[in-house]
């Protein structure tokens, strides 16, 4: 390494030890422009301790202190809700405040493995975006901001600003070379992919329309099932009296809605019907699918015994309102949308292998138990006090 490059090192990884402009890996608008909550004070800086700001991950020798982390996780933290009854408030505030840190260590990776090319990022182009992004933020919110982040000066604010828009160009850069530059898709392997996934994919099945009332019984119970027919001959009458004077097919929909949402078992009859494809991969009954594909379309089918499965078996009555025969999505009408995703599936693989390279490089460190300080069920405000 030669020595500008070795000095340009020295004082960049200098900065990146506070990246005071936000260093949860949000997108470079959202942090620099950002978040007054993930700046630090210099005077906060200072004051650190390890028993009130512990060191919670080294990366490659730059340290991420707790926080750190709470600026970028806290409000989640505060509106984390159990979702399932096995989840518990703590154990998705570890995930939130794990996730946080996660993508603060990768966004420090990029960085030290940018370091070593500053040819990338010229001083002129590093200004032209602070100046942009200045001009974006106007005055009056880069007065608010250097006020909430405890820069004394506004000319320290904009140190630390411009530092910030450096690395966060040098993060780019490195992800154009490393990653944007060697994603290249050829019209051969877009055409493959469709040949391949043709018939699972881009092919759209036989297809009925389909308002149905269906009533189930546990297999043990099977012997009271003539009296479950008996009930939707009933059902099934007075939907027929309902429907008999519409003169469309929209209209008999409409008016059958109300027994189908009052009446079925299946889930999906809340809606008021359900699209039955002919493939293998519907999991409907065999018999209804049967019936369906028989019937005529407008009529109030009769009520017939499912098949059922070795856990149930039940009864239906069903009216067809339309059909659509199976066709193939066209190449041309699909491939930019299979190049696109075959181009993500390739950045993916690059994005990795570039973040299991520099974690190599630079080697990781998390003391969970450091991170997880002081987190209990409660927000972090209450739990501190």
């Amino acid at each position: 390494m030669t020595a500008i490059r070795r000095c340009f090192l020295i004082t960049l990884l200098g900065v990146s030890v506070t990246l005071v402009f936000g260093c949860g890996g949000k997108a470079p608008s959202d942090n620099i422009s950002g978040s007054p909550k993930s700046t630090e004070s210099p005077q906060r800086s200072k004051e650190r301790s390890p028993d009130t700001d512990p060191v919670v991950a080294v990366v490659g020798g730059l340290k991420i202190h707790l926080n750190e982390v709470l600026a970028l996780s806290r409000d989640d933290e505060k509106s984390a809700k159990a979702v399932r009854p096995e989840d518990t408030l703590t154990d998705i505030r570890k995930k939130i405040r794990r996730n946080r840190l996660d993508e603060m260590i990768e966004r420090r990776l990029l960085v030290l493995g940018s370091v070593e090319h500053p040819e990338w990022v010229s001083d002129v182009s590093c200004e032209n975006e602070v100046q942009r992004r200045l001009a974006d933020m106007g005055p009056t919110e880069v007065e608010r901001r250097k006020k909430l982040a405890g820069f004394p000066t506004t000319d320290a604010f904009l140190k630390q600003f411009r530092r910030f828009v450096r690395e966060e160009l040098m993060k780019k850069a490195l992800l154009r070379h490393e990653v944007g530059e060697k994603v290249h898709v050829s019209e051969e392997e877009v055409r493959k992919r469709y040949d391949e996934e043709k018939d699972t994919v881009f092919h759209r099945p036989v297809s009925w329309s389909v308002y149905h009332i269906t009533h189930y019984l546990p297999r043990e119970k099977k012997d009271r099932l003539p009296h479950l027919l008996e009930q939707l001959e009933g059902i099934r009458e007075r939907v027929s009296k309902a429907i008999e004077s519409a003169t469309s097919l929209e209209e008999k929909g409409r008016l059958m809605v109300p027994f189908v949402r009052k009446d079925a078992e299946r889930e999906d009859s809340g809606s008021g019907f359900a699209y039955l494809y002919d493939t293998p991969k519907a999991a409907f009954d065999p018999a209804f699918v049967s019936r369906v594909k028989t019937a005529v379309v407008g009529e109030l089918s009769q009520v017939f015994e499912l098949a059922g499965n070795e856990k149930r078996v039940g009864g239906c009555f069903f009216l067809v309102t339309e059909t659509k025969k199976g066709e193939y999505a066209p190449y041309r009408r699909v491939r930019k949308t299979l190049r696109a995703q075959i181009l993500d599936e390739k950045r993916k693989v690059l994005r990795e292998n570039l973040s299991k390279n520099l974690r190599k490089r630079f080697p990781v460190t998390v003391f969970e138990d450091l991170l997880y300080k002081g987190l209990t069920g409660k927000p972090p405000e209450e739990a501190s006090s």
